[in-house]
């Protein structure tokens, strides 16, 4: 790839950025500048100019005032282009500009325009993780929905670099929020499997766990690890209480892989990491309303799953919850404990939700 397609598809993944930092709570002005005065202040590094100035000038008016001082060969002029052509006319130049423009106003669902006109319907902003996204009774957006995502941004984009083997991690980050770190981990950790079993397909929505293998697999091409996974012949897709004796003698005969990656550096201990509360003496209602203001606390880090065990007058249970799903199931016995696993948690924040203090701090 040479230097001047690598800068114009940097500049063009991160060209809207602007767009998020707003609909955040950023000041009325062009979204073209104020993404590019976010991304100036997390991609340090003269590398990344030529990127951040197709954000800064993917509008006519802001390239025509810059022309003067970018290069004739700026990937600028490609992004504008590009923009443009995409969007068959440049519709809303003053976006951020003008009083009448709605920052709440969410995304209509394809279907108001299918077979008629059905208004008031909207898509959720939701991250998309391959779980169907089905159309809501429509209502504004609210600005803490762009600035988790803008949050999210904020942590990881750093940790990039404007080389080719960053590509597909960029990729991934915008796509499903997920850290650079975290899809080489997923990756390194499923290279060399002979199988991938998802064993609690029976929690997730129609097409999530095609979409998950299918996420797999961009993980591993982004560090550039030739091994893929089939649906059909590496992954096994069953419930555990599903599982039959011909599964298992799959599962105890797929063996290992041998598959080489270009690795990715960095204190693999401080990418993920889990914390533990001991005996909290919850009840259900008040696990599950812990869990649902941790999710909800950006203050907290980036939570992925939340896991607790406890006993209930009819017996223990077990809970297991993510940003979008909780789900109770009784279990025969085990200890009460509450474990929280993430990306750059915050022990005290969430210790002040949970009022108590980690396991390894008592």
């Amino acid at each position: 790839m040479n230097v001047l397609t690598l800068q114009s598809t940097y500049g063009g993944l991160l060209h809207d950025t602007g767009k998020a930092v707003y609909r955040a709570g950023g000041q009325r002005g062009s979204h073209s500048e104020q993404g590019y005065q976010f991304l100036h202040g997390v991609l340090s590094g003269a590398d990344w100019a030529p990127a951040l100035d197709c954000v800064r000038y993917h509008h006519a008016a802001a390239l025509r005032g810059a022309a003067k001082a970018l290069p004739a060969d700026s990937p600028a002029y490609i992004v504008y282009l590009a923009d443009d052509l995409s969007a068959a006319a440049d519709r809303r130049e003053v976006e951020g500009e003008s009083s009448s423009f709605r920052r709440d106003l969410p995304l209509d669902s394809v279907f108001t325009h299918l077979n008629g006109s059905h208004p008031g319907w909207m898509m959720p902003a939701q991250p998309q993780d391959g779980s169907l996204k089905l159309p809501r009774q429509q209502q504004p957006l609210s600005a803490s929905v762009y600035a988790d995502a803008v949050r999210k941004l904020k942590e990881c984009l750093p940790d990039l670099q404007p080389q080719p083997e960053w590509i597909n991690s960029l990729l991934g980050l915008l796509e499903t929020q997920f850290s650079p770190q975290g899809e080489y981990l997923l990756a390194s950790e499923a290279a060399s499997a002979g199988m991938v079993l998802m064993s609690r397909c029976q929690l997730a929505a129609p097409g999530q766990a095609e979409a998950t293998l299918a996420h797999l697999n961009r993980a591993l091409e982004a560090c550039h690890c030739a091994r893929r996974f089939a649906a059909d012949t590496d992954a096994l897709c069953k419930p555990w209480d599903a599982l039959t004796d011909a599964d298992m003698q799959r599962l105890d005969s797929c063996g290992h892989c041998q598959a080489s990656y270009v690795k990715l550096h960095f204190d693999e201990h401080k990418a993920f990491t889990s914390l533990y509360f001991m005996e909290l003496h919850l009840t259900l209602p008040q696990l599950q309303d812990a869990a649902r203001a941790l999710f909800a606390d950006p203050a907290c880090g980036h939570i992925l799953r939340i896991k607790g065990f406890l006993q209930t007058v009819d017996g223990w249970c077990e809970l297991n919850a993510t940003r979008d799903t909780m789900h109770v199931e009784a279990i025969p016995d085990g200890q009460e404990v509450l474990i929280i696993i993430g990306e750059e948690l915050d022990r005290l924040a969430i210790e002040a939700h949970i009022g108590q203090k980690t396991a390894d701090q008592e």
